[in-house]
């Protein structure tokens, strides 16, 4: 099993269900922030869960914003105390979840129970981090295949969206569209470089905040090595 850790919006879930593609896999997708709202026994909610992905096996297990469920189980006494240790006992029955690829997803891996990071389940994190010149290229492409360009180049824009998530660039290019309509009237709305120079302004990359947040917790807190990617990207990219 796998932890992927990183910014928000950079493509966990995305790499999650493309990786179900290529085991030819099931892919099983479940929000943490929202299990304590389904009806009925978040507990039971959980094992029926566990159980339909056993079923289905292979199957890719997606549990996104994994954080969240420690989060809510802050007090020992609390009833939300009794979700986290059942998820973290159906992690953990790693026999019955033979065939289920384990994969997590969290924007705070400093918020996660160590219960739920169990040996032979969810031992091993991987940092996804925004996309490079190379993926800037290809999504702000994909994003502008159908839309009329005046003069705009698009290596100009991948030159000034480091550290852009790919969430930040679908912003990006919805803004600049956005202002073309605006100026454009009635006429077939053209992105021009004044409409993404604007767009620049207002739009600004996410992730160098969350890595000023992850390198406050991860220097106190890398015993085992769990941030020892995020660290050396900081690093790398002058983060801090």
């Amino acid at each position: 099993g796998v932890l992927m850790v990183g910014p928000p919006g950079c493509g966990k879930s995305f790499f999650a269900r493309t990786i179900a593609g290529e085991l030819d896999a099931g892919f099983l997708s479940i929000e943490m922030g929202t299990s304590l709202d389904w009806p009925g026994d978040p507990r039971d909610n959980i094992h029926r869960l566990f159980n339909a992905a056993r079923a289905a096996a292979p199957c890719v297990m997606f549990l996104n914003d994994i954080e969240l469920v420690g989060v809510r189980a802050a007090g020992e006494d609390a009833p939300d105390r009794r979700l986290l240790t059942r998820l973290a006992a159906e992690l953990a029955n790693t026999a019955a979840n033979r065939g289920i690829t384990m994969i997590a997803g969290s924007t705070a891996p400093w918020h996660i129970d160590i219960s739920l990071l169990t040996s032979g389940a969810i031992d091993r994190t991987l940092l996804v981090v925004p996309p490079d010149t190379e993926a800037r290229e290809a999504i702000l492409r994909f994003q502008f295949q159908s839309v009329p360009l005046a003069g705009l180049d698009v290596n100009w824009i991948v030159e000034r969206t480091q550290h852009f998530s790919g969430n930040d660039l679908l912003l990006l290019c919805e803004r600049a569209q956005e202002l073309a309509t605006d100026d454009g009237l009635n006429a077939t709305p053209t992105v021009a470089p004044g409409h993404m120079t604007r767009a620049l302004r207002e739009i600004r990359p996410s992730a160098p905040k969350w890595f000023s947040v992850a390198v406050e917790h991860a220097v106190g807190a890398n015993r085992s090595g769990m941030y020892d990617d995020t660290l050396a990207y900081i690093d790398e990219h002058h983060l801090a």
